[in-house]
């Protein structure tokens, strides 16, 4: 698209899509396999990309071995929805949706998600709620079950 303005923006633009691109590809893997500071995983994911990009830049085998890999955006979602088991969860023509059984019983139930909420913080040496701290999950926690 920058095509019209000459080859020179179109490069560019380019080869900064392709700085972003490797380092939003490299900072997930990074974040799963190290632990390093804020500062030097976004430094060491931005230090990926630009290397990437320079390689990139000066590189024909690079840039034909990109190229060669771009069909995958499409040919992996197919091969995914159709030749997986997920296909058999997606195609199966079975219309049929099954039902709830009504309760019986006339318990009260709650569920209640603390997602990303760390269990630990909540206990104390003895590995049980710290009534001190958190006087309300302890009440709550003596009376139901929790995990």
């Amino acid at each position: 698209m920058l095509g019209i303005f000459g080859p020179r923006p179109e490069k560019a633009s380019r080869l900064a899509l392709v700085v972003l691109l490797s380092t939003l590809f490299i900072l997930p893997i990074l974040n799963r396999s190290t632990d390093l500071s804020i500062t030097l995983f976004i430094t060491t994911g931005t230090l990926f990309g630009m290397i990437a990009g320079l390689t990139y830049a000066r590189s024909r085998i690079f840039r034909l071995f990109l190229t060669c890999l771009s069909p995958g955006v499409v040919v992996f979602p197919l091969v995914f929805l159709f030749f997986s088991p997920v296909s058999q969860l997606i195609f199966s023509g079975n219309e049929e949706i099954p039902t709830a059984e009504i309760a019986r019983s006339r318990a009260p139930v709650f569920v209640i998600v603390f997602d990303e909420f760390s269990t630990v913080s909540l206990l104390n040496r003895d590995l049980q709620i710290d009534e001190n701290l958190y006087p309300n999950f302890a009440r709550r926690a003596a009376d139901s079950y929790w995990f």
